[in-house]
């Protein structure tokens, strides 16, 4: 059975993501204001979430692993997709997230993710 669009929206949000924080300043801005004048809950939260460093951060992280994830995405998407080249697609795309977070040593496709020596510092992980 075949997923209807809205059930699958969430793989294509890299354009969303990027225009947000584009625009990170005037939105904060904009519901700092908006939850200063009226007694309103979304612009309550909206305030606190545009507020909030971590939430920034976190797309900026999250905003390039994304946009990857939907161009491997369309790959698989194709009616004439080379398999072997979507493997090889697959495990870059492992790699390149392991090696946002992890010593460049122990980047491979056989990694034990329960280790905690593996995992770089905070100050050394790759944010974006």
């Amino acid at each position: 059975m075949f997923a209807y669009i809205a059930d699958c929206r969430w793989l294509a949000r890299s354009n969303c993501i990027k225009r947000i924080l584009k625009n990170w300043d005037s939105l904060k801005l904009h519901f700092q204001l908006a939850s200063s004048v009226c007694d309103k809950y979304l612009a309550r939260e909206l305030c606190r979430m545009y507020s909030d460093p971590v939430n920034e951060l976190y797309l900026t992280f999250v905003l390039p692993v994304l946009a990857e994830f939907e161009r491997i995405n369309l790959l698989f998407q194709s009616n004439h997709a080379d398999h072997c080249k979507l493997l090889r697609e697959l495990e870059d795309y492992t790699l390149t997230l392991l090696r946002r977070i992890l010593y460049p040593k122990y980047v491979n496709l056989e990694v034990d993710m329960s280790s905690t020596m593996i995992y770089l510092p905070i100050e050394e992980v790759d944010f974006g």
